[in-house]
């Protein structure tokens, strides 16, 4: 859930409040205005309309679009309203009140500047309050008075970050890495089958790795050959906006591949969106025309979201998406439609270099979003519990933060996961294909799927 403080220059602009509040109707967002603002505004149109204002309007308008008044500070409301209650000052006063009032609140202790106007103080105990929430700040005010920290916003923007909540009933995974070869896809699968066949959940695997793997094992190469040939992979919702500039209304739903059955016994709650190397081809035109992609979308990662977080991913109960290795546009894609990421990998010093820079990378993305992606942790893979190196670099692991946390199941090293992913044309049951019951592979994938529940629900 977000929270959209609006700033007295926003408040009582009619047409982008109502928007935004159906916007934030559709989901859990919440609009508010700081006590300071209300009354504020609230001085500003009694001077402007004198015996003619009506106090009413504002009320009905407070109460029509579902905002919250909230006092960060009870002082400093008192002392506004005490203000308001007896006399209309001029605006050197009001502000020099402010100026006094907001610097106490905050632990400001300095002297006002000679033009008390600027910076706005009251910007200061709204920032205290904002820094480390999920709140954005509202305001066509550009002035360097919002510290850096704190999230500040036009009207495009917060409707932009209005809309990614909207339809997110499900949780949403990118399965992510750089390097390549640590099992991410094998993993997807795996956890996709367990959670379907066993827990009975709705899965969506959503691909977007270019080769294509996790696509070619779920529909076996003529199939999937034949959803290339008739556009309907993720790379097609890149290209239909390369070609068109828009997303039609049901794209992405009409890419969906259901009732996908890789467990006897069990269909019709595991799907797919399958995947091309043509995707690779659309990236790096999306890299090098990145200045018009952003004239025709505003910006290129938010195209997989706009295509199926609203009509597509409320129709499961998890969506588990394969990220190339890389993090490119299609891998910032997968992160701004999903929830959150894990991260796969293997003990060894190869796949877990530049952990740290991934890690950066992703929070910076998310500060571009204005939206927290959130980090569930690692998965560590093909263990080799015999192997001081991998037992040396697991606990390296976790000890150190940019890993954290790291899942207490280790999938160990065996034979299984290659057989398993070897038999991807054939329908076989669990134990066919991950071994038995009693099997330490199958055993680690059932507490694997059990734990992830846990972690993201």
């Amino acid at each position: 859930m977000t929270r959209f403080f609006l700033d007295t220059n926003i408040l009582f602009k009619q047409r982008f409040v109502s928007e935004l509040s159906r916007r934030c109707d559709a989901c859990s967002h919440r609009i508010c205005v700081s006590a300071l603002v209300h009354m504020e505004r609230v001085f500003q149109l009694r001077r402007q309309k004198g015996v003619d204002f009506d106090p009413a309007f504002v009320d009905s308008y407070i109460a029509t679009h579902k905002i919250e008044i909230v006092a960060f500070d009870r002082d400093a409301a008192d002392h506004v309203a005490k203000i308001l209650g007896t006399e209309f000052p001029c605006d050197a006063d009001w502000q020099l009140a402010k100026w006094l009032r907001c610097a106490q609140a905050v632990g400001q202790d300095r002297a006002p500047p000679a033009s008390p106007r600027s910076p706005a103080t009251l910007d200061w105990l709204i920032a205290r309050h904002a820094a480390g929430d999920n709140i954005v700040i509202v305001s066509d005010d550009r002035g360097s008075e919002f510290p850096i920290s704190v999230r500040r916003v036009g009207q495009e923007e917060a409707l932009e970050i209005a809309a990614l909540g909207e339809g997110e009933t499900m949780i949403a995974i990118a399965m992510v890495n750089r390097k390549g070869g640590v099992g991410k896809t094998t993993l997807t699968l795996a956890l996709a089958d367990f959670l379907n066949a066993i827990h009975g959940f709705r899965i969506l695997v959503v691909d977007m790795d270019p080769q294509s793997n996790a696509s070619l094992t779920m529909l076996g190469e003529k199939r999937w050959v034949k959803c290339d040939q008739d556009c309907k992979t993720v790379a097609d919702i890149f290209a239909e906006v390369q070609k068109n500039g828009s997303i039609p209304a049901g794209f992405g739903k009409a890419l969906v591949i259901s009732g996908i059955e890789r467990v006897k016994g069990v269909s019709g709650t595991l799907s797919l969106i399958p995947c091309t190397p043509r995707l690779q081809q659309i990236e790096e035109e999306l890299m090098e025309g990145d200045a018009a992609w952003r004239y025709v979308m505003g910006s290129p990662y938010f195209l997989l979201h706009a295509a199926l977080s609203k009509d597509v991913f409320p129709s499961f109960d998890f969506v588990l998406i394969d990220c190339p290795p890389a993090l490119g546009v299609a891998t910032l894609n997968a992160l701004t439609a999903a929830n959150g990421y894990i991260m796969p990998t293997i003990a060894d010093h190869v796949s877990t270099i530049g952990v740290s820079q991934l890690d950066g990378r992703i929070r910076d993305h998310s500060k571009g979003i204005r939206r927290e992606i959130k980090r569930y942790g690692t998965i560590v893979n093909r263990f080799k519990s015999a192997t001081i190196l991998h037992r040396t670099i697991l606990a390296e692991m976790r000890a150190k933060p940019e890993f954290q946390p790291v899942w207490d199941i280790i999938v160990p090293d065996t034979v299984k996961a290659e057989e398993a992913y070897a038999k991807h044309e054939e329908i076989l049951t669990l134990r066919g294909r991950y071994g038995q019951e009693s099997h330490i592979y199958f055993q680690a994938l059932g507490q694997l799927a059990e734990e992830f529940i846990r972690r993201v629900s």
